[in-house]
């Protein structure tokens, strides 16, 4: 048996499931949605806080991510 090295992890799984479920609730298109994952380090905050999200659900999510923004815009403006 040979192991599929093109497999996602778990972890990127989930990080690419959170990414269009947020591209989808923000009616932003996948580009649109990269930059401002790339922009608030939005994949790093979740790889971090992978253990406290991944059983709670996309709607619970969404609203961590909106708060980690509105905090991210506001500590920046600082």
């Amino acid at each position: 048996m040979t192991e599929n090295v093109n497999a996602l992890s778990t972890e990127q799984y989930f990080l690419i499931s959170i990414l269009e479920a947020f591209k989808r609730s923000k009616q932003l298109t996948g580009e649109e949605a990269m930059k401002m994952f790339s922009y608030y380090d939005l994949f790093d905050y979740i790889n971090k806080n992978y253990y406290n999200l991944h059983f709670n659900g996309v709607a619970y999510i969404l609203d961590v991510i909106d708060e980690y923004i509105s905090d991210f815009d506001k500590y920046s403006a600082e």
